[in-house]
């Protein structure tokens, strides 16, 4: 808090990751919540390119996270509420997931993070049948991948989501071969 007090800026980037980017990606709820309230103007929507040449923001880095045993660590047997603090923070600071250029619902699907594809979808209204490029009728949906990753966890989810089980894609005749 000191360092905040004293100029200190959470906008600046080491390797393409800033102090907000960083206290989301470890799940540090309280450290999040003081970085925006110092300062209100931080643009939760913004993705900044990272050294990969992805487009992330903070969202996508709550979901990411860095490794379980990091997040055990940090939190121990606590981590699933962490999860849930910060989430709760960044919904609160107004957070529009339909925006995002790297969709979260398929980040977070291919991520096989299902608490966070649960508070998403409690949260904000998401189309859970939009494919990975809009462009290309022939891309994925969530729900395909959840197929492809064998999570039947985050299949149930996305049907009860509204996911459509008939959807068809160029190399698979449907996402799911009964309903």
């Amino acid at each position: 808090c000191a360092l905040l007090e004293c100029g200190a800026s959470s906008s600046v980037q080491y390797r393409g990751i800033n102090a907000i980017d960083r206290a989301a990606q470890i799940r540090q709820a309280d450290i999040l919540d003081l970085l925006l309230a110092h300062d209100p103007s931080v643009n939760l929507n913004e993705e900044r390119i990272v050294r990969s040449g992805r487009s992330l923001s903070p969202i996508h880095r709550v979901v990411e996270s860095v490794d379980q045993l990091q997040l055990l660590y940090v939190h121990g047997e606590n981590h699933d509420q962490a999860l849930n603090q910060t989430m709760s923070i960044v919904f609160a600071h107004g957070i529009d997931l339909r925006s995002m250029k790297l969709n979260t619902v398929h980040y977070t699907v291919q991520k096989r993070n299902i608490e966070a594809l649960r508070m998403m979808l409690e949260h904000q209204k998401l189309d859970v049948n939009e494919r990975e490029t809009t462009v290309d009728m022939w891309t994925p949906t969530p729900l395909m991948k959840a197929i492809f990753n064998e999570d039947e966890e985050t299949v149930e989810l996305l049907l009860r989501y509204g996911a459509d089980s008939k959807a068809d894609m160029r190399y698979m005749t449907t996402a799911c071969l009964s309903t």
